[in-house]
């Protein structure tokens, strides 16, 4: 695993969060298994995934953090492994919400 870095910046609408992480999932169902380590961008903007042939994607958005709410929607998004289960190569994309403390 590696050290999450990234940056949270002001805007006029709040906050935006940019920071790439690895991400390790261990896939564990009688149709497939194994682990993985992703390196997934993540935002508060929007991400897009694609698949591994570029046929198809799928895009989600996040939402800034506003001062005051201390909330915020983060997405990443990234291609499966192309031997993972559920869907080889499948554009996949993760979404974290949540309050958060306030920001000095």
């Amino acid at each position: 695993m590696a050290t999450a870095f990234g940056f949270v910046r002001p805007t006029e609408q709040g906050r935006k969060i940019e920071f790439n992480a690895a991400v390790a999932a261990t896939l564990d169902a009688p149709e497939g298994s194994g682990s993985y380590t992703y390196t997934v961008p993540f935002t508060t903007e929007t991400a897009t995934a694609s698949n591994a042939q570029h046929t198809d994607s799928i895009a989600v958005s996040g939402m800034r953090l506003v001062d005051g709410v201390w909330y915020a929607q983060i997405v990443g998004a990234t291609t499966n492994k192309e031997n993972a289960y559920p869907e080889p190569g499948a554009a996949v994309y993760t979404v974290l919400s949540g309050a958060f403390d306030q920001v000095p």
